[in-house]
């Protein structure tokens, strides 16, 4: 009797982990944090809001940015800013969401920069209907996003060891093809 009772508990536990467990990764329906929508699993969802919470709290200036220039941040299996979507979208590989709460939230301001690069010039530039390249991506607009980057990880308090690297860091990443980026 208690061997019977034993296995029907374990299956209880067992089937409650399982309910649990599809429930917190299944992607669930979008969350808002003031104008930016969160798509992902619940998760996803919950490190992007904290990293937005991070920037508002101690960055206050960035956070304006990402609220201005990123409506939508989506869980991806590769990171890119696609500011020419409406709203403009933030794709973020699960590799950069949780890397850390600090490197998330530098993520997010750093990929605001492209897209203000790229809605601004929109903006001044109304007839023109497309935006060059070289004005939101390349070596120098990198440059400047990493900059920017840098400047909020001390925001926010990161640990040395996340600003350090994004200081000194001259990968040419922006030339890997989206399809082909592991972060």
């Amino acid at each position: 009797m208690a061997t019977r009772t034993v296995r029907v508990l374990a299956s209880l536990l067992a089937l409650t982990f399982i309910i649990l467990l599809v429930i917190y990764v299944t992607p669930q329906h979008p969350r808002r944090v003031d104008s930016v929508e969160i798509s992902g699993t619940t998760q996803f969802q919950h490190q992007i809001g904290n990293s937005l919470m991070l920037l508002k709290t101690r960055s206050p200036q960035s956070y304006g940015v990402v609220t201005t220039y990123i409506g939508r941040i989506v869980q991806s299996k590769h990171s890119g800013m696609a500011a020419y979507e409406t709203p403009p979208t933030l794709q973020l590989n699960d590799r950069t969401a949780f890397h850390s709460l600090t490197w998330c939230a530098s993520s997010i301001a750093h990929d605001s920069i492209h897209s203000k690069l790229y809605i601004d010039y929109l903006k001044q530039n109304a007839r023109v209907g497309s935006v060059p390249n070289e004005v939101w991506t390349g070596a120098e607009v990198e440059r400047r996003c990493c900059e920017h980057q840098t400047r909020v990880l001390q925001d926010v308090g990161a640990p040395l060891s996340e600003i350090s690297w994004s200081a000194r860091t001259n990968d040419p990443y922006w030339e890997v093809e989206y399809s082909k980026r592991d972060w």
